[in-house]
This record gives structure tokens, C-alpha cells and sequence, in this order.
């Protein structure tokens, strides 16, 4: 009677994850999809930033270009 509810959650985070590996279509019309060319994969001009890291150096957006990528921000209360 437990397994139920694990069941359902598992087959949620199960489409969720598959869900977010999708191709997105380009339109030139979506200034998200548009931007520069770096290492052989479109830098759209949301990811050129540069963020500081928790360890010290920082984070360049554009490395995350053409890659599946989840960012997590944590900031302390």
C-alpha cells in the first residue's frame, strides 16, 4: 500500500528529468536563442555572465552553452 505514492513520485521525477533534455526550436525572433559562437556551440545572451563561486574564482555562463545544465542558487538567510 506504501509503494504507491513512491511509485507515482519516481514516474513524476522520471518526466521531469527526460523533459528537461529536449531540444528547444530556434526562432530568430527570441532574443534567448540568439548570440555568439563559442567552442563550436551558440552562446545565447542570457548565459554570457560571470558569477562568483562559494570556493572562491567564478563562474563563466558561457561554459554551460550546449550543454544540459541545472543551476542552483542557495543564498544564506
Amino acid at each position: 500500500m506504501h509503494r504507491r505514492p513512491l511509485v507515482l513520485l519516481l514516474a513524476v521525477a522520471a518526466l521531469a528529468f527526460t523533459a528537461c533534455g529536449a531540444e528547444a526550436e530556434s526562432s530568430d525572433t527570441d532574443g534567448a536563442t540568439q548570440g555568439t559562437e563559442v567552442s563550436g556551440a551558440i552562446v545565447p545572451e542570457l548565459l554570457r555572465f560571470t558569477a562568483p563561486l562559494v570556493g572562491g574564482g567564478t563562474f563563466d555562463g558561457a561554459s554551460a552553452a550546449g550543454k544540459p545544465t541545472v543551476f542552483w542558487f542557495w543564498a544564506p538567510g
